[in-house]
């Protein structure tokens, strides 16, 4: 995999540097397995019962009879269980928040042992003195496609390498669901003020059922070192569907020659083609203008009132508009200024994955229709 050189210059908060992200890739080992769903089976250990402390919280047993195997199984692998049948993720979410863990164990192996059809799990595995052990990362269809980082990545950077001359390297990140890797012009394509614009890309894929691969727009702000994320920009999703062809294998381990090469071909064929759309400028414009006009929109009613309520509209938490409020710059009363305040906080976030959140709610202030902004530029004290 080619590598690029990082010239991060945004503080570190959440950010990796690119080249931490692409070692993380190259030595991920993954083992996928195959089991019924009807001989999969949960179970919870508290930290008293456990027989090491990695043991303790949620595993997942496959039972083949003769064989089998028991993995521990991260927060989002429970999610995916949770949320599998009609109607139980809010109750799932619940009792996993309450501390009933014992009690969604009993209802999810209850419908386990009433569901026909294949599944396939997921694992990543973790050195240890004495080897390694398995940790259930994703529940997934036995139809699933496997799309990995690395059919992504290994394509994707060495064509935004051709363009190192244009663009460099921002940082990104690795997460349990989610890789993300993130791109700017070396040139800022717009200067307003104090603050230099830098347009580019963020390129992610998850390797466990949340998604294509994708391409979405953002500015970087040099003088905050704020992120923004356009979900409006369309620029370009690599265009492939995760269904394919039944397992061959009903339990047991699941190797990557089950998978045709040819659909790996089109797969890369199409990242390639994405890649090359993302890396060209025409956007850019597009998002000039769309600052700007961020700037020229003005607050002309009470700036606490507006924050909050934009900040409701977005999806923020009550807690980060309280919080946004002590980012505000008073100098700056326009919808730039609340999307600043906004994505500022995305720096001290408690986890990448809602630091991307924050990011993208930046993008939605700046891309309100006329008619919304104004709806809440003039809301009152």
């Amino acid at each position: 995999m080619l590598t690029l050189q990082n010239e991060v210059e945004a503080k570190p908060a959440a950010h990796h540097d690119i080249q931490d992200v692409i070692d993380q890739m190259q030595r991920s080992r993954k083992h996928d397995f195959a089991c019924p769903r009807n001989k999969l089976s949960l179970r919870w250990r508290s930290k008293e019962d456990a027989p090491t402390d990695r043991w303790a919280g949620y595993s997942v047993t496959l039972d083949g009879g003769d064989k089998g195997y028991e993995f521990t199984a991260n927060d989002h692998f429970i999610g995916q269980m949770s949320s599998y049948w009609t109607g139980m993720k809010p109750y799932g979410r619940m009792l996993n928040e309450t501390g009933q863990n014992e009690l969604l164990v009993h209802n999810i192996n209850k419908q386990l042992s009433r569901t026909e059809g294949g599944a396939l799990i997921r694992t990543t595995a973790t050195p240890t003195d004495g080897g390694s052990y398995n940790t259930a990362r994703a529940f997934l269809s036995d139809r699933y496609k496997i799309v990995d980082d690395k059919d992504v990545f290994d394509v994707a950077l060495p064509i935004i390498g051709e363009h190192s001359n244009t663009f460099r390297a921002l940082g990104g990140r690795r997460t349990d669901t989610n890789t993300h890797t993130k791109f700017i012009t070396r040139e800022p394509i717009a200067q307003i003020g104090k603050r230099s614009m830098f347009a580019g890309f963020e390129l992610s894929n998850s390797e466990v059922g949340l998604g294509s691969a994708s391409f979405k727009a953002i500015f970087f702000d040099s003088f905050c070192e704020n992120g923004c994320t356009f979900g409006n920009i369309k620029l370009f999703q690599a265009s492939f569907v995760h269904k394919g062809a039944k397992l061959q294998t009903d339990f047991g381990p699941v190797f990557g020659d089950e998978f045709k090469l040819a659909e790996t071909a089109a797969i890369r064929s199409s990242i390639a083609e994405a890649t090359r759309r993302a890396l060209d400028t025409k956007y850019h414009e597009q998002i000039a203008e769309i600052i700007e006009r961020g700037h020229k929109r003005k607050i002309t009613g009470d700036v606490t009132s507006v924050l909050k309520e934009v900040g409701k509209r977005v999806g923020l938490t009550e807690t980060e508009r309280e919080q946004s409020l002590l980012m505000m710059d008073e100098s700056e009363a326009h919808a730039y200024g609340v999307q600043a305040a906004i994505t500022k906080l995305a720096q001290d976030a408690s986890s990448y994955t809602r630091r991307s959140k924050l990011e993208e709610a930046g993008g939605k202030v700046l891309e309100l229709t006329d008619g919304a902004w104004n709806a809440v530029a003039s809301l009152a004290a």
